[in-house]
């Protein structure tokens, strides 16, 4: 384990930005927080300010051009997302990036080339995969197919009624600037009709965790059998990788709560993970076992008081000085819009294509 700290420079300092990743980084004694880009001036002033930035910069190309930065958090809204981390790969630096990575199949393999050119640490966050909760979970997971003691893994379900997710959390800096005009990537494939877009750019936000989880806690090639997609509050996907079947279910229904869940069904048991909001911190998913047969039991393990951001963030530290690899790399990532662009031309979406 490397003994040094790393130096950070942050692309983006909104809310998001600073609770999740600025704040929590500044308390990993393995990071040093050295620059913040940041093109609203009363936002950029406030946040070198409180958070003790030695240098701050209204343009992100200034702080890519910063040799003292060797790697970069950058959290920007979902257009900007792809080409501002293009430009980060393409200078040479590691980059952590939220979900999703971008709009369509195609930027995606573009990023992924970038990086692989450059030969840095490209992560993706999916705070779900860094839950504590999905960490004891796929340790169980292990002990069933080891022990056989449930038999067959026949079906899984993954719920996502998403609610409120902020709940009016305070704690960052903010001003009354209008957000910054950055360089935008379509969220949504040019195969779609117009009217399909907006669709698409919301199912991939809310769907990729789903895929996310789905591609981890059981990997396969997985092959789109049914979409209903028609209504964003009540969608439904059904995809088989050959052996079984997995239904990911997302909608709304005016939640003021959060309603998140992953099962897995075996011939003599059942394993659920619930997730709490995301940002809700110090609470990990509950995770649930039932064990089937004469006597069955409900095992519920204590899942720590961690945050999945903070671990989300330390682990990106730890990919980088430690060479261990990323919870979920760029390249995963692209798998997962690879599955995602699948759904929507099942959906029937795409026109005609020349291959």
């Amino acid at each position: 384990m490397s003994d040094r700290r790393l130096r950070l420079g942050f692309i983006g300092a909104g809310f998001i930005g600073q609770l999740a990743y600025i704040q929590t980084l500044m308390a990993n004694p393995r990071a040093e927080l050295v620059a913040v880009a940041e093109m609203r001036r009363d936002l950029r002033e406030k946040v070198q300010r409180r958070y003790g930035f030695p240098n701050a910069y209204a343009d992100e190309r200034a702080l890519l051009a910063d040799q003292n930065v060797e790697a970069v958090v950058a959290i920007t809204a979902r257009p900007n997302t792809g080409p501002t981390a293009l430009r980060v790969l393409q200078a040479g630096k590691h980059l952590l990036t939220e979900k999703p990575m971008c709009g369509t199949l195609e930027q995606a393999e573009r990023l992924v080339a970038a990086a692989r050119k450059a030969g840095v640490v490209y992560q993706v966050g999916y705070n779900r995969r860094h839950d504590p909760g999905t960490a004891i979970a796929a340790g169980i997971l292990r002990e069933i197919a080891s022990s056989g003691e449930l038999g067959t893994l026949n079906y899984i379900r993954s719920q996502h009624f998403s609610g409120d997710p902020y709940r009016n959390i305070i704690g960052d800096e903010r001003s009354a600037e209008p957000p910054p005009r950055l360089e935008s990537w379509p969220m949504s494939p040019e195969w779609l009709k117009a009217e399909d877009r907006p669709e698409y750019e919301f199912f991939i936000n809310v769907s990729c965790h789903a895929v996310n989880l789905l591609r981890f806690f059981q990997p396969g090639d997985y092959r789109v059998e049914h979409t209903g997609l028609k209504n964003r509050l009540g969608q439904v996907v059904v995809v088989s990788d050959g052996t079984r079947q997995a239904t990911l279910e997302f909608g709304r229904f005016g939640n003021v709560g959060w309603d998140e869940s992953f099962e897995l069904y075996f011939d003599r048991g059942r394993l659920l993970i619930e997730y709490p909001s995301p940002m809700n911190r110090n609470v990990g998913a509950r995770v649930e076992l039932y064990k089937g047969g004469d006597q069955p039991t409900l095992i519920s393990p204590q899942t720590p008081a961690k945050w999945s951001f903070a671990l989300q963030a330390d682990s990106f530290v730890a990919a980088i000085l430690d060479g261990v690899p990323p919870f979920v790399s760029g390249e995963e990532a692209l798998e997962d819009i690879r599955l995602i662009d699948a759904i929507w031309r099942k959906a029937g979406g795409a026109r005609e294509k020349a291959w």
